[in-house]
């Protein structure tokens, strides 16, 4: 209801007229030319708000993914690092073991 209630306001109708309208009630008359060109201008604003939204979210949806990426690959690198210095470790003291035997 209150949606309507702001639509009826933006467009200059009352709320219970635009919910006739919509509903397709016959006791609801056809709007005057410049109430439905403000219906389709308010239809047209939500939809590029919707649309500017969708693609402010992607962008930063894209950013996360980047970082989430960058942050994948530099774990890679530390546990690749990592095991080739564990394996250097186990050579050494392979090496002393057997030195020491």
């Amino acid at each position: 209801m209150i949606a309507y209630q702001q639509v009826a306001r933006t467009v200059g109708v009352s709320a219970a007229w635009l919910r006739k309208f919509v509903a397709d009630h016959d006791t609801a008359r056809e709007p005057r030319w410049s109430v439905g060109q403000k219906i389709i201008n308010q239809y047209l604003a939500v939809c590029a708000r919707i649309e500017a939204d969708m693609s402010l979210r992607n962008q930063a949806a894209q950013v996360y993914q980047r970082q989430r990426n960058a942050v994948v690959e530099s774990m890679s690198r530390l546990d690749q690092s990592l095991s080739q210095r564990m394996e250097n470790a186990a050579r050494v003291a392979q090496g002393h073991d057997e030195t020491d035997g």
